[in-house]
């Protein structure tokens, strides 16, 4: 197939927020090159949005257990994004082609360990794996469903809790923890959300939560912070059979635990899409602090050090 020039005024420049990685990193604005489209497939996209996920943060601080981050050689980090594309490059389709819709990226493959990341006004991406956000979902709204509610619908789901079911959420004022509230909700469940308020103190939040859970403890605890696994089980009190669902890990080497990892739970593009109607009937709702790309810096900092209810996203072009 012919090269399918499709080109909207595309800069030969544009910023991208970079970081040097180590415990002590500090991400920073740069300009970059636009890329080409490059390989088959590819398409080159403008960035709206662009969320900022904890593991991103790990990436930076280079915890993780896996190669160092500069190894990768990537430029910006970032895998959560909803974008305008604007060219395609070869075997694209341009009958399937819509400049006015907004499109994210979503593979079973992580791109964003091999190739730029979406903390970057424009990047290349597979063509393949774009769909389109309905244009009466916010940009702001739309990105963290890429990764985080895609990520606890799944959960939810392959939990096999029922309706009616006591599911405790800990560490509840992320990204993941409020929308998984919110689809815990939708689905029918009950929920007891627990995380760190001095508002909401309480001696032993395993002892409450029993109680709320008609004195038995709950059928499925679902761990979204490293930091609450050392009572983890405190939770499930005399429920037999209790799904423990663990999202958020812990760094490498930091902690052990005597169980038998049965199962991983990650999103694929049908949560996705899952999750996207949801927003569209009003059930998932904006939790997203937005940050000009010149305070990315702020942003991942409040991130990092567990300031933010809800997510962090960041706007290219402010």
């Amino acid at each position: 197939m012919d090269h399918l020039v499709l080109d909207f005024g595309i800069p030969k420049e544009c910023k991208a927020g970079l970081v040097s990685e180590g415990p002590g990193f500090e991400p920073k604005v740069e300009i970059a090159p636009v890329p080409e489209t490059g390989r088959s497939g590819a398409t080159v996209v403008e960035i709206n949005a662009a969320g900022i996920c904890s593991s991103d943060t790990h990436y930076m601080l280079n915890d993780p257990g896996s190669p160092k981050y500069p190894s990768f050689n990537v430029g910006p980090p970032g895998h959560e994004d909803a974008r305008t594309p604007i060219k395609l490059g070869d075997n694209g389709d341009k009958e399937c082609f819509c400049s006015d819709s907004l499109f994210t990226h979503l593979s079973q493959r992580d791109w964003r360990l091999i190739f730029t990341g979406t903390y970057q006004q424009y990047i290349v991406s597979p063509a393949k794996h774009a769909f389109p956000i309905p244009k009466w979902v916010s940009d702001y709204v739309a990105d963290p469903i890429i990764c985080s509610a895609s990520t606890i619908y799944h959960s939810l789901v392959e939990s096999d809790l029922k309706a009616g079911s006591w599911r405790v959420c800990l560490s509840d004022d992320g990204g993941v923890g409020i929308q998984g509230v919110q689809l815990g909700k939708a689905l029918g469940l009950r929920l007891a959300a627990v995380d760190a308020s001095a508002a909401k103190q309480v001696p032993d939040a395993t002892v409450e939560v029993i109680k709320i859970a008609d004195g038995k403890g709950a059928h499925g605890v679902f761990v979204t912070a490293p930091a609450t696994y050392s009572n983890v089980i405190g939770y499930t009190s005399t429920t037999v059979g209790t799904a423990i669902v663990c999202i958020g890990l812990p760094s490498v080497r930091t902690m052990t635990v005597d169980a038998d990892l049965r199962f991983f739970y990650f999103r694929n593009l049908t949560d996705t899409k899952f999750a996207l109607d949801f927003t569209k009937r009003g059930v998932l709702r904006q939790i997203s602090e937005v940050y000009p790309i010149n305070k990315t810096l702020e942003a991942v900092e409040r991130l990092k050090n567990g300031e933010v209810a809800g997510k962090c996203v960041v706007n290219l072009h402010l």
